[in-house]
């Protein structure tokens, strides 16, 4: 009794420890701002007994093995499905190119594995306009992960999430990682991830340079004291300026339209994510529903997203039909 308690124990620390080990494959997908994603698929063969390990040597030193031969080709095949997929599903043109394909063994706790890594470029794999990035929608029943996957997503570096869902497992700064072997599940669409360029304006405070003289002589800690006195009174004269500037009615509706601005952007992120879960396209009437604003306020943001490009309103009878632009 105590020994099947213990490596019911074991088994479970095992899982909860090592679960990349178990996965079949691991897919890396490294986001570009334009759009395009790098991807690796990382498949794992199992190499238990000296016979396939001895397959595998032979397999990668002359290309001849037909069990492996159709990983590969399998792997092709699922990629070139997914893009024609993803194509109807998203209305926009991609494109797989640069297709490279390497291989390495790995030794772990649980046994040998061949890996066979196959890389591509996918161009057009997000949605990308004036607001951000969306990523989820080229995810079809095709190529959306499965539990026998570990997933990752390595975002542009000047970028912040705006929303994911679901919750990734891990993160390490720029990278989000979904582990499909803790049973995790997707659905079309999934993970799906709404990014926002960063708007942090301390790198240009990091700027400022002092005199070598200064620097030579004065201790850091009065350095840094000096620059934040800066910094503050930089802060205090442009907080002056500004209270100075909004008595005045011109400046008074300057103000509130950049807020406006700011609602306005909130709001079309909202709404995007709507157009893209419909396939691109939905009725206005139905906009409303989902956003559960007023008919009016849906109205004006449209107006705005029209004007900006970012989506373009058909007629039809009595309702008018939304559908985003390809940027």
């Amino acid at each position: 009794m105590k020994k099947a308690v213990f490596l019911t124990i074991f088994f479970i620390v095992l899982i909860i420890l090592v679960p990349s080990t178990a996965a079949q494959s691991i897919n890396t997908i490294e986001v570009h701002e334009n759009g395009t994603a790098l991807w690796t698929i990382q498949e794992r063969v199992s190499l238990e007994t000296q016979p396939k390990l001895n397959e595998w040597n032979q397999f990668i030193s002359t290309g001849q093995g037909y069990r492996y031969q159709q990983i590969v080709e399998e792997l092709n095949d699922r990629t070139n499905q997914s893009l024609i997929s993803a194509e109807n599903y998203t209305k926009r043109t991609m494109e797989i190119r640069d297709v490279n394909i390497s291989y390495d063994m790995l030794n772990t706790t649980t046994g040998t594995f061949g890996i066979i890594n196959f890389h591509f470029e996918w161009v057009n794999f997000s949605h990308v306009n004036s607001s951000g990035i969306f990523i989820g929608d080229a995810f079809t029943e095709v190529m959306v992960p499965s539990p026998e996957n570990v997933l990752i997503i390595k975002i542009p570096d000047n970028y912040d999430i705006v929303s994911v869902s679901p919750e990734f497992d891990k993160d390490d700064g720029t990278r989000l990682i979904w582990d499909g072997t803790m049973y995790r599940s997707f659905n079309v669409g999934e993970p799906s991830l709404v990014l926002k360029p960063k708007t942090d304006i301390w790198p240009m405070a990091t700027n400022f340079v002092l005199p070598n003289a200064i620097t030579s002589t004065w201790p850091l800690n009065i350095l840094i004291l000096i620059l934040l006195i800066l910094i503050s009174g930089i802060s205090v004269l442009l907080l002056k300026r500004k209270r100075t500037i909004t008595t005045e009615n011109d400046d008074d509706v300057s103000l509130l339209e950049q807020n406006l601005t700011m609602e306005y952007l909130e709001d079309e992120e909202m709404i995007i994510k709507i157009l893209i879960k419909h396939n691109g396209q939905a009725k206005q009437s139905d906009i409303v529903t989902e956003t559960g604003f007023s008919k009016s306020k849906i109205s004006n943001v449209l107006a705005k997203m029209k004007e900006d490009g970012d989506i373009e309103k058909i007629r039809k009878g009595k309702s008018n039909l939304i559908r985003l632009k390809n940027n």
